[in-house]
């Protein structure tokens, strides 16, 4: 028994007992949780370090996301109070590019300066500079770099704004012929203005003010990306967060938070700085329900100010063992580390996380010819991680997470075993596996000690000793019913090769997020329909909901992609978010059915107080609650939505912009209205 306080373990007399076999029943049909392909990112920030951390936090960059940018940084001169290095924006879009990354940009809300590092001052803070400064940002990385190339000829504006990036001799477009480089798509707005990080701290009606200037002029340039506040937690409240979330002016798209894992604090606090491996263990064993906790923390947040709760998180900033853990007490180099940055990973993954980025330098010390098991489970992650969690299970210290591909080209188990002292037998059934499908091959992985006992507090720090065994156990075990036992410390994948009659279907891209005006419906979408092997698929197409269609519902497809229309009939749903999903079946696809999710939020302007798609005599009712007059500060949390001047009052003044948008019982406002 791993417990502490139960026999045997060092915190009782010893003892002896028998533990029953774990059975573990896998259903391969399942349509799984989605993994989002951001969730086991990298930190990107410009900072200066070694040309060995640069190189490889790059070479575990693969597959997932990449933040970049941070809060005082100029992206035009490329200089921050935090010795910012010298890679410029366009070429941290081509590392994206050849890694089949993303970038996430996080914003300066802070202000730019002169020098760089500890020679900073800041000459100008003003949020409307900083508005322009990121507008530009956003123009030149999802419109300018994808319109023109080296040599082209330039518009006025497109000119000055190459003219503004002091970038030396470096490019500022792509050569003719190069591959193209992704959007950006998610945005950060600040960084941690709690802080000060970078100083100065920021009060949350400062904070909220520059949100709010900052995304109106970003979302001038893109309507299309996607942006959000960034801060430490919401654990003991968020008074930043509430102050953006407060105004409902302001679009959220996202939530970023950085909650840190307790190891760095485990070891500090309770050994003096003495790796304890029993402490360890105890710590990666509750990081679960702490992750789970501050996600819970910041979904109040939103609720409390009417915000969606399925608004997409971002975990810009996590590392298991806190961010001291990477230069502190040697944590970063241990098999504990490696252990708790998977369980952390694939916990948001149960979570729904969009995105995390690891805060950083996963590979200290950053010695040649070395890697530490945190950066092993990262090269593992970016290699094996396919697009489906299909099940998990908990017992004790033990965990295993089964992902598959949604085309059922691999099985993949992951088994984290973070017991100090036990090791733990399991008895795993694969079950509905479909028909046709076999299993080819069975490959074992197991991260751990190259000679002797694996210990929580192994490390690789002069040299490397923990890294992969791999064992292959081909026609070995029955996959529909075997027992394995895994060692106590380690990672093991278990990787099942899938093989079958017929084809897989494919389905591109698996979502679609839409945002439109109340009352309009947005243009159509493409998706596109193929086969995964050689044979053709006689297909059709089910929606569940009378807003969405689509065309053609029914046909046939190889290899070659088939595109299909969705048509939105979405002019009379109500303001908030609307959630459906096409269905395509077919009896020739072992992986029949797939699903296209959709979600759809329909936005309405800030009079329309009820959200029920008009500005009526109900939402004057609650107006008229609100009137305190003129240079009267109207103080009341149900009020600040009818401050429609952007004074601390509702008066005359505000009623005037209210009758301006007014368009009576069941008549869709007018969207621009307020112009």
């Amino acid at each position: 028994n791993d417990t502490p306080e139960l026999c045997p373990s060092p915190w009782g007399p010893q003892a002896s007992g028998t533990t029953a076999l774990r059975t573990h029943a896998i259903d391969c049909a399942v349509p799984g949780t989605i993994i989002h392909k951001g969730v086991h990112g990298m930190d990107a920030q410009p900072k200066t370090v070694s040309a060995a951390s640069t190189s490889f936090t790059l070479a575990v960059s693969y597959n997932t996301s990449m933040r970049f940018g941070g809060d005082g940084y100029d992206w035009k001169t490329r200089t921050a109070q935090w010795n910012s290095n010298t890679t410029s924006t366009l070429e941290y879009l081509r590392y994206a590019r050849d890694r089949n990354s993303y970038l996430q940009i996080l914003t300066n809300t802070r202000g730019i300066g002169t020098g760089n590092g500890g020679t900073w001052v800041y000459t100008d803070q003003t949020p409307e500079t900083l508005a322009a400064l990121t507008a530009d940002w956003v123009y030149y990385c999802n419109v300018l770099v994808q319109t023109k190339r080296q040599g082209d000829s330039l518009t006025p504006r497109e000119q000055a704004l190459l003219d503004s990036l002091d970038w030396g001799t470096d490019d500022k477009l792509l050569a003719s012929g190069e591959a193209m480089v992704p959007k950006v798509v998610w945005w950060e707005i600040g960084n941690e203005p709690e802080g000060p990080y970078p100083p100065p701290a920021m009060t949350p009606e400062d904070y909220a003010n520059r949100y709010r200037i900052i995304s109106a002029a970003m979302l001038l340039e893109d309507p299309t990306i996607k942006i959000g506040p960034g801060c430490m937690t919401a654990n003991n409240g968020n008074a930043w967060l509430d102050a953006v979330f407060a105004n409902p002016a302001n679009r959220v798209d996202l939530v970023a938070y950085h909650p840190y894992g307790n190891l760095y604090g485990i070891t500090r606090y309770n050994t003096g700085g003495i790796l304890d491996p029993h402490y360890l263990m105890r710590g990666l064993d509750v990081q679960k329900t702490a992750q789970l906790a501050s996600k819970q923390k910041i979904v109040e947040r939103l609720t409390a100010y009417n915000r969606p709760s399925d608004t997409p998180l971002i975990l810009s900033e996590w590392n298991t063992s806190s961010w001291q853990g990477t230069y502190y007490y040697e944590l970063g180099q241990t098999v504990a580390q490696g252990l708790g940055t998977a369980e952390d990973i694939f916990s948001f993954i149960e979570m729904g996380i969009v995105a995390s980025q690891y805060w950083d330098q996963p590979n200290i010390p950053n010695k040649t010819g070395l890697e530490v098991p945190c950066f092993k489970v990262f090269k593992a992650l970016q290699t094996y991680l396919p697009d489906r969690l299909v099940g998990s299970l908990v017992d004790g210290y033990f965990r295993l997470y089964t992902t598959r591909d949604s085309n059922y080209d691999k099985l993949i188990l992951w088994a984290v075993n973070m017991s100090e002292t036990g090791d733990k037998p399991v008895r795993i059934q694969l079950q509905n596996l479909p028909g046709p499908l076999t299993v080819a091959s069975i490959t074992r992985r197991t991260l751990a000690a190259y000679s002797g006992d694996t210990s929580l507090i192994t490390r690789s720090k002069t040299t490397e000793v923990a890294g992969w065994t791999e064992t292959d156990l081909t026609g070995q075990i029955d996959p529909a019913d075997f027992t394995m036992t895994f060692d106590n410390a380690t990672l093991t994948l278990l990787i099942l090769d899938l093989d079958g009659n017929g084809a897989p279907m494919v389905l591109t891209p698996p979502s679609f997020d839409r945002t439109v005006f109340v009352g309009t419906n947005p243009s159509d979408d493409i998706f596109t329909i193929a086969s995964g092997g050689p044979d053709t698929l006689d297909y059709s197409v089910e929606t569940s909901d009378s807003w969405i269609s689509v065309v053609p519902t029914a046909g046939s497809a190889g290899s070659e992609p088939v595109p299909l229309v969705v048509h939105y009939d979405t002019a009379g749903l109500a303001p908030g978010e609307h959630t459906t999903t096409i269905t395509v079946l077919s009896d020739d696809s072992y992986n029949s059915p797939q699903t296209v999710s959709v979600r759809v939020t329909v936005e309405t302007i800030i009079m329309d107080f009820d959200s029920d798609g008009d500005v009526d005599q109900r939402d004057f009712g609650h107006f008229q609650t609100c009137l305190s007059g003129t240079a009267v500060t109207q103080n009341d949390p149900d009020c600040q939505n009818a401050k429609l001047d952007g004074d601390t009052d509702v008066d005359s003044n505000d009623l005037a912009v209210f009758l301006g948008c007014l368009s009576g019982p069941g008549l869709p406002p007018i969207q621009d209205c307020l112009d």
